[in-house]
């Protein structure tokens, strides 16, 4: 559907651009686009803000000031340069994230992270209720982990990469999966997607979102813990960083949707491919605001039934701000399947910037 639609609306110079934009954000050639030269064409407002949240956040976890502002003070220089350059020249000459100190980081990190996501979700749904639970992008299973220590529960963990630890846990398996854009389970009573969703691109998310309501029943839920902005008051708890989440409202009222879009897509190239080098990871850039999500998510016959914006979380390395979603299977509308729409405006207009 959208490979007919762009041939048959764009030029065909613009319809090739587009389609070599999604298969270089499949690959990680560098994304969708380049995100240090978008975020680096912002307002001066919103780099300060920025890049003093990546600060506070380094020097939290151990790290010297002064090579953080190093590598801030390189991507601000080379910012037109392929990010993939950036990344091998910071690594090399700057600070190795490859090193034995981050590795102790990420390690000690992890866990306590997903012990505060699995605080949230508590917050929105009581997990009592569901008994088959699936976690997809579940990365190295953290989540399910935690929630497998209920032994009532029946946790699957599913993801792209080869993740093969044997759990203590007997309720708790994984699941390696070989077609990212299909759950391969035939039910499920809560689904969650934890900061996995915009590293699907537009091409296959309603692909991936109908085989999600194709296999709900009225009691089913998804969980959307996503990287996300709203309007909507924050939730304030000693583990979500206030401060920033007041400036970041602040910067919400004053500027666009696609301006928080260059906000979110730079923590997320500074998080997942120089921290962390992951580098098979799929990144257009994919995020939307909690109004969008409910019309993307509407268009697979799925409505919204509660939300909670958190914002930042207080310890975290490079996470943007969170909302939580919970949707469940709407009765009352038919599946649109592959539509297009303003969605793909959007997408469009990130090529002309």
């Amino acid at each position: 559907m959208l490979n007919k639609y762009l041939k048959k609306n764009l030029p065909p110079k613009e319809y090739k651009n587009f389609f070599n934009q999604l298969k270089n954000s499949r690959t990680n050639k560098f994304g969708f686009f380049n995100p240090i030269n978008i975020f680096y064409e912002s307002d001066k407002e919103i780099i300060k803000f920025t890049e003093n949240l990546l600060i506070e956040r380094y020097l939290r976890f151990g790290f010297k000031k002064k090579d953080i502002n190093l590598i801030l003070k390189y991507l601000k220089k080379n910012k037109n340069q392929n990010p993939e350059i950036s990344r091998k020249y910071i690594n090399r000459n700057l600070l190795n994230f490859k090193g034995k100190y981050f590795e102790k980081i990420i390690k000690n990190y992890i866990p306590k992270r997903y012990s505060i996501t699995l605080k949230y979700i508590n917050k929105i749904v009581n997990l009592k209720k569901f008994k088959t639970i699936v976690d997809f992008g579940c990365g190295t299973n953290e989540l399910g982990k935690n929630i497998a220590k209920d032994k009532s529960k029946k946790v699957i963990g599913m993801d792209v990469i080869n993740y093969s630890e044997k759990f203590e846990q007997k309720n708790l398996r994984y699941i390696k999966m070989k077609n990212p854009n299909q759950i391969p389970v035939k039910k499920f009573d809560l689904l969650i997607l934890n900061g996995v969703i915009h590293h699907i691109d537009l091409e296959h998310l309603d692909k991936f979102l109908n085989n999600l309501s194709q296999k709900m029943t009225q009691k089913s839920r998804v969980l959307l813990f996503e990287d996300s902005w709203t309007n909507d008051k924050f939730h304030d708890d000693k583990d979500l960083d206030k401060k920033n989440n007041i400036k970041f409202m602040n910067i919400q009222k004053k500027f666009s949707d696609f301006e928080i879009v260059k906000i979110y897509s730079f923590f997320d190239w500074i998080g997942n491919i120089l921290t962390r080098n992951l580098l098979n990871i799929s990144m257009p850039y994919n995020f939307n605001s909690l109004k969008d999500w409910e019309k993307i998510f509407a268009r697979s016959g799925m409505v919204l039934e509660k939300k909670l914006n958190i914002g930042f979380f207080k310890n975290t390395l490079h996470r943007q701000g969170y909302v939580i979603m919970l949707f469940k299977k709407d009765k009352n509308k038919k599946i649109v399947k592959n539509s297009i729409d303003d969605f793909l405006k959007k997408y469009l207009s990130y090529l002309k910037q």
